[in-house]
Formats: C-alpha cells, structure tokens, sequence
C-alpha cells in the first residue's frame, strides 16, 4: 500500500513538471510571436505620429500653391456658414470628402487656420488606417500580416511632395479615394444574397443600410470628380466580375450587381454635377509610347526608392508573387476569407492599372502621384502572401516568410521614419523663408489684402495663417484674376478699389508691373526691396475678376 502510495506521489510529480515544461514552453513561444508585433506595433505608431506631428506643429513645412488652395478654401467654407461659397472657383475636381471640408469646421472652432487644417488632414489620414484595418482584419490577416501590410503601405515611398502629401500631410487630396475605395468593399462585402426567413430582420436592415452607405458614398464621390471612377468604382466593378465569373456564386451575383449599379451612378453623377469633368480623347495610337516614355517613369518617381535601394526592391518583388498567388487562388480556394484577401489584393491592383491605362491611353495629362494605389497594392500583397502560407499550414514556409517579412518591414520602416523625422521634422526652416519675411512685412505694413502669381499667393497667406490674402493674378500687365482656387471676393467689385493695395512680384514678372505702372504713373506710393521679391504699394485696387 505505501508503495503504491510512492509510486502514484512520483507519478503526480512528473506529471506536474511536465505540465509546467509544456507551459513554459507555449509561454514561450508566445512571448516569441508577441514581440514582433509589438516592434512592428510601435515602429507604425511612430511613422504615424510622425505624419501627425507634421501635420499639427510642421505645416507649412513644404507649403505650395496647391495645398495652399485647399487652406484658403476651408477658411472661405468656414466665412460662408460652413456652405462652400458660390464665388469659388475650382480647380479639377469640387471639395466634398476632403479633409478642408473639416478643416472648415475645425477653423470656425479655433480660429486657427493652419492648425484646424493640420488637425482635419491627421483626422482624415487616421480614419483611412481604420478602414484598412477594419477592411484588412475582415479579410482574415493576422496582426503581424496587418501590421506589415500597413507599414509597408506608409514607408516604401519617401516622396514627401508625392505619396505623403496625396495621403498624410497638408491636403491629403486622395484621402478621399482611397478611404472610398476600402469602405465601398467594407460595405459590398458585407452584403448577403441568401435568402432570408420571416423573423431575419435583423440581417435584412443591415442589408438596406450598407446599400444607403453604398449609393450614398458614389454619389458624394461622383461630385468631386472622375477620380473616383477610375480609381474605386471600375477597379472593383471588374474585379467583382472576374470573381462572379470564376465561382458563379449567388452572393458574388448580388455583389456583382451592386458593383455595376454603383459604377453606373457614379459616372452618371460626375457627368451631371462635377465642376469640371475631364475633357479627354483616345489616344490608342500613341498610348504604347506615352506608356513607356512617361507613365512608367512616373511611377517609379512615386516610390522614389531612397539609398539601400534592395531593402526596398524585395517587398516590391514579394508583392509582385502575392499578387500572382491572389489570381491563381482566386479561381480554385473557396474558402470566404482567403476570397476577401485575394479581393482586396486584386481590387487595389486594378485601381493602380485602372490609372495607368487612364493616363496611357487617353490624352488626359499623367502625373506621379495618379498611381498612388501602388504602395498600397504592395502592401497588401505581401500580407498576402503570409495569409496564404499560413493557411497552406506550410510551416517551414511560414517562419521563412514570416522572419524575412517582419525584419524588411522593421529595416524599411526604420529607414523610412529617419528619413521622414529628418526632412518633415528637423529640417523645417520655414520661418526663416523669403515668403515667410514678405508676408511679415504686409502685416507690419497694415495690409490684410494683396496681389501676386500663383505659385505666391497661396503659400505667403497660409504663412500668415491667414491674416493677409495675397490673392492670384494671370498677369501683371492687365491685373486680371486666376480663376484657379480662387475666390471673387477678393477682388473688385466685391472688395473695395479705393483702399490701397500692395503687390509681390519676383523678379520674373517686374518687367510686366512696370509696364502697368508706365500707364498709370500715379498709382504708385512705393517700393521695398526683399530678398527674392520686391512689394509695390499703389493707391487703389486695381486688380479685376471679371472678362
């Protein structure tokens, strides 16, 4: 009996030590896996504070006449009751999802123009994470494949006046895209084609509300311009097609429906109401050369690869194999989350060709950043591709994959957010600018109105913040208004032309005021000299809005 006892006492104990070996060994390799996500965690949270900062205490940093439109329309937006004001003259494309819209309620708050803006693109730049996010935990990646398709997306490109500025600084002009293109899948995914029972009302609102949001969101896109179109509602109409056409499903059928509808709307929406729809024409015959000859260029000068150029090159190429692996497993893998994946891989794909071939094809004028879509298709395609292997069970394949993802990610972030905390942060001198002096010198002069060119006008009134508004002219020789992110308030007949005025002209165009000066002799009170541009004083408004 003792020995029994004995022998069942050491039986316990080994059985207890062995439990404890297991735990710690599972305690282990959690703290393993846990790890990388935290560094990952951090390094994004970095980048983003980063972009964040930038935007709240750096604003002016790379201040140009095209952000500064958007600056001066959120103050003109927030003078007019929050009602973009009738006087307002467009560029491409009316501000109806864009980050100045809640720049113009953050302003009539604070008071604070370049700050209420800072404030508005952070806001906007964090919700399009949240979509990514949302849109990205739904398609089934783990918190390490989230982490690295969103880092990735952020730091493969440090072209400030490209990828960030169309994304996370100071406009964020395709915020409103791109933010479209995720929840427009959020919401189309979501729909459900079953058939439902009497008592399932519950899943039959969800229904009606995501086709609300759906129709509600092409049509606010159809506003702004053909944009959207070419980046959102094409790219998953044919994508939406492809899947229905390989798995012939009765949800792919409904979502397939929806897709073309929406499309359908949002091209008839920005035919009727955009304010300045793109004229364009067919340019079949010469699309092969201007792909080649300008496109492709272009879009390399959108990653605009730094130095240690390989550490950048592999996620490209490890995109380039998860978008592969995307289209193969699309038409074999019936599994609903490997399909969300491989959807979302192969939508932003085909909103970056959607561009391409856009602006290849068509006489319609190409610029680096139309192919904004193409870090985030990386992105997506590496997270992909650690999605698939770790599905596949292919365990060798997934540490390789998983190490060789987690340290680029690391290495590229890291170098990324160097690069960034240097020239977004560090560098930032522009107070001591020439614009910056010029546009003191008006406020010490007591002006709150003035005239300049284009690439001016803007930037000296945000370097105010707004306190003087140096408004845009064609041309000094007849004093006419740009009709270009401008407003007719600020020029006679709407502001008064018996109050004196000033004038900043560069050296460029001081033989054209001259020239104006010469016919009205005396107009002018005086001249000051800058370091770059010269300000001339006259006695009234001269300037006009008009034919």
């Amino acid at each position: 009996m003792i020995h029994r006892n004995r022998e069942w006492k050491r039986e316990k104990i080994a059985d207890s030590r062995s439990r404890q070996r297991v735990g710690e060994v599972l305690l282990a390799r959690r703290f393993r896996q846990r790890v990388p996500e935290v560094l990952l965690a951090l390094l994004l949270l970095f980048v983003v504070g980063e972009f964040v900062c930038a935007n709240l205490f750096h604003y002016t940093r790379y201040m140009d006449a095209d952000i500064a439109g958007e600056v001066l329309f959120a103050k003109m937006t927030a003078k007019n009751g929050l009602i973009p004001p009738s006087t307002w003259a467009y560029s491409t494309e009316r501000r109806t999802l864009y980050p100045c819209r809640l720049g113009a309620v953050l302003y009539a708050l604070t008071g604070n123009l370049n700050l209420s803006m800072g404030i508005a693109c952070s806001l906007s730049f964090c919700f399009l994470l949240l979509l990514m996010g949302l849109l990205y935990q739904k398609a089934g990646f783990s918190r390490i494949e989230l982490l690295c398709a969103l880092l990735f997306t952020l730091t493969l490109t440090c072209n400030i006046q490209g990828f960030q500025t169309m994304i996370a600084l100071y406009a964020g002009y395709y915020l409103s895209q791109m933010g479209g293109l995720f929840l427009t899948l959020l919401l189309l995914t979501g729909l459900s084609g079953k058939r439902r029972e009497v008592g399932e009302k519950r899943r039959s609102f969800g229904n009606e509300v995501r086709m609300v949001g759906l129709i509600l969101l092409a049509v606010l896109l159809g506003r702004q311009g053909m944009r959207a179109f070419l980046m959102v509602y094409l790219p998953i109409a044919g994508t939406t097609f492809f899947l229905w056409l390989v798995k012939k499903r009765e949800r792919g059928a409904l979502q397939l429906v929806t897709a073309l509808l929406l499309a359908l709307l949002n091209d008839l929406t920005v035919k009727m109401t955009a304010s300045n729809p793109l004229s364009t024409t067919r340019n079949l015959r010469h699309g092969p050369e201007k792909l080649f000859r300008v496109v492709i260029p272009q879009i390399g000068e959108m990653m605009q690869l730094p130095e240690g150029r390989w550490l950048w090159i592999l996620p490209c190429v490890l995109g380039m194999i998860g978008l592969f692996f995307a289209g193969a497993d699309c038409c074999r893998k019936q599994e609903e989350g490997d399909l969300l994946a491989a959807q979302v891989v192969l939508c932003l794909w085909a909103s970056l060709m959607g561009m391409v071939f856009s602006a290849s094809f068509t006489t319609m004028e190409s610029s680096s950043r139309y192919f904004i879509a193409l870090p985030f298709a990386i992105g997506a395609s590496c997270a992909y591709l650690l999605l698939r292997s770790r599905k596949n069970r292919e365990s060798r394949c997934v540490r390789t994959l998983s190490l060789v993802m987690v340290l680029l990610a690391l290495t590229t972030g890291s170098r990324a957010a160097w690069i960034n905390l240097d020239q977004l942060l560090l560098r930032d001198d522009t107070d001591h600018s020439w614009l910056a002096k010029a546009g003191r010198v008006l406020e010490e002069k007591g002006y709150d109105h003035a005239y300049s060119t284009f690439y001016l006008a803007g930037p000296v009134s945000v370097l105010t913040n707004g306190r003087v508004q140096v408004a845009q002219l064609d041309q000094f020789r007849d004093m006419k208004a740009m009709k270009w992110l401008s407003d007719a308030s600020w020029y006679p007949p709407l502001t008064k032309s018996e109050e004196k005025t000033a004038f900043l002209v560069t050296e460029a165009n001081r033989k054209d005021i001259e020239l104006f000066l010469q016919k009205h002799p005396d107009l002018l009170l005086g001249v000051t000299e800058l370091d770059g541009v010269r300000i001339y004083e006259c006695k009234r408004n001269v300037t006009r809005w008009g034919e």
